[in-house]
């Protein structure tokens, strides 16, 4: 029996906070826990039938939540996944359980012989139209109107496609990206944070972030953790660092802009953040 039924239509929660209300869509709840488990669904969905069939293998060039989704989803139809270690034990240990090959590249994708290798960009790609269709759509449908969609940005699949297709029905609507200060995507810098491995954006997809985007702010690392405390005290909720930083990043939106309706996404959970978070 497939489990690809137990991704999306994640719920939302609402957290007052002063004169407003934060909207949190909580990602936590897909089969692994994860926003990424949504993108690994959408490739598996247009690979298999095609050039993936069961037995096959598929080679991601990041590992992490991508790669314990893509196992997790991939496993019960007989493909088998190969990824670069995270750099995050736990959730290396959890794509290992999930069945996923954990390789270290040497010089690039290329380890797993006969594989079919997915490339940042064809994953990029398939992110921002999952998150235009179905994350954004979904988001719209569940809440409504609202003053303004706050979005965490590593590669910007999310920013881009949810921004885009929340902006489509709601013209006025502040579309806000959410960078870590040791992880400055946005700003153009390199990710230096040593629970999270990151490329240096380049300057197109700079320029395709910077036309989606009316703002974005910088949350350091004991904001972030301010942030998951507030989930966790609040609503019995564990989120992970970039789930902390969105929402203390819409919090400081709605102070600057006197929002009063302000939506965000919480990309994971916090588990695999421990280290950090206590």
């Amino acid at each position: 029996m497939s489990t690809w039924f137990l991704v999306g239509n994640t719920p939302t929660v609402r957290l007052r906070f002063g004169d407003g209300e934060l909207l949190m869509k909580l990602e936590t709840c897909n089969l692994t826990g994860s926003l990424k488990d949504r993108v690994a669904l959408n490739i598996l969905k247009r690979l298999m039938g095609g050039p993936l069939a069961p037995g096959g293998t598929v080679e991601l060039a990041e590992g992490g939540p991508l790669a314990i989704s893509m196992a997790a989803l991939a496993a019960p139809h007989g493909i088998a996944v190969v990824a670069p270690p995270s750099g995050n034990r736990y959730l290396d240990r959890l794509a290992e359980a999930y069945g996923a090959r954990l390789v270290e590249p040497k010089g690039g994708m290329g380890e797993a012989h006969g594989a079919l290798r997915l490339d940042p960009d064809t994953v990029f790609e398939v992110a921002v139209e999952t998150h235009y269709e179905w994350t954004g759509g979904e988001l719209l449908r569940q809440l409504g109107a609202v003053d303004a969609v706050v979005a965490g940005a590593v590669s910007g699949a999310t920013l881009v496609g949810v921004g885009r297709r929340v902006r489509e029905v709601l013209h006025d609507v502040v579309v806000i990206g959410v960078q870590l200060e040791e992880c400055p995507v946005l700003s153009g810098g390199h990710c230096a944070a040593p629970w999270m491995r990151a490329p240096r954006l380049g300057q197109e997809r700079l320029e395709l972030i910077d036309k989606v985007v009316d703002d974005h702010v910088t949350i350091n690392v004991k904001e972030a953790i301010e942030g998951i405390r507030l989930a966790s005290r609040s609503l019995g909720i564990l989120v992970g660092p970039s789930g902390g930083a969105n929402i203390m990043g819409a919090i400081r939106a709605m102070k600057t802009y006197g929002l009063n309706r302000v939506a965000t996404i919480i990309p994971d959970r916090g588990e695999g953040f421990l280290e950090i978070i206590t």
